[in-house]
């Protein structure tokens, strides 16, 4: 898969040779994601999309038609998850020096969340459709700064009813993955002469999400608003 963006890299520049290159701009972004991790834990977890920040810069390459744009910024992704339990026999390591398992009692939940802090990198073609609006598509590549992974445990049963058991930090059967890659589509508009709009999907194709045990599969799925000033 990294070998096929690399190649998708190399056509956006001979594209972009082509179209006889004019000009230069660099520039600020920021904006806000809204999304998840998405893809296969189990049939008792559901997750709960949650937005993030993102703030950066671009630099774009300009031809007749076809542009090229460059960026770099800070991206939060996280997702918040609830795990009910309905099983007695459930077996939760409660830390990841602790070998010792408690079994969860009828009717439990537990709660938790995913944040990923990153520095993305975007590699974007994009095709004027008229002089104020355009499409964009490319490749990106997210480099973790942070990696959050924490759950809680609410017992609510017989003479367990409302324990909460401690946070608990990432345990050793889970891993966060340190590198996200994937691609964007979307496609923005032109105003004020120096501003731009932009909606766009971000999806990942990296499982972030590890676990020795079981085979999860989660990849980042993410809407993106952004505001874009042309400084030079």
């Amino acid at each position: 898969m990294i070998r096929n963006n690399y190649v998708f890299v190399l056509v956006l520049l001979l594209l972009f040779q082509y179209s006889n290159a004019q000009k230069v701009n660099f520039g600020l972004l920021g904006g806000s994601t809204y999304g998840g991790f998405i893809g296969k834990l189990d049939s008792t977890t559901s997750g709960k999309p949650l937005a993030g920040l993102m703030l950066g810069g671009y630099a774009t390459l300009s031809g007749k038609k076809i542009a090229l744009q460059i960026e770099s910024f800070y991206n939060i992704k996280s997702v918040q998850f609830e795990k009910r339990t309905w099983n007695a026999d459930t077996l939760i390591q409660l830390t990841k020096t602790d070998s010792n398992k408690i079994a969860i009692p009828y009717d439990s939940k537990v709660k938790g969340f995913i944040k990923i802090e990153y520095v993305q990198v975007p590699i974007l073609l994009k095709y004027n459709l008229k002089k104020w609006c355009y499409l964009l598509a490319g490749p990106q590549v997210g480099f973790s700064l942070r990696r959050d992974y924490e759950y809680q445990v609410d017992v609510n049963a017989g003479l367990y009813r409302d324990i909460r058991l401690p946070t608990m930090q990432q345990s050793e059967g889970y891993k966060l993955s340190k590198i996200d890659y994937g691609f964007i589509v979307g496609g923005g508009v032109h105003f004020a002469k120096r501003f731009d709009a932009m909606l766009r999907l971000d999806k990942g194709l990296v499982n972030v999400l590890k676990d020795k045990q079981a085979n999860t599969q989660l990849t980042a799925f993410f809407a993106q608003a952004m505001l874009g000033i042309r400084l030079f």
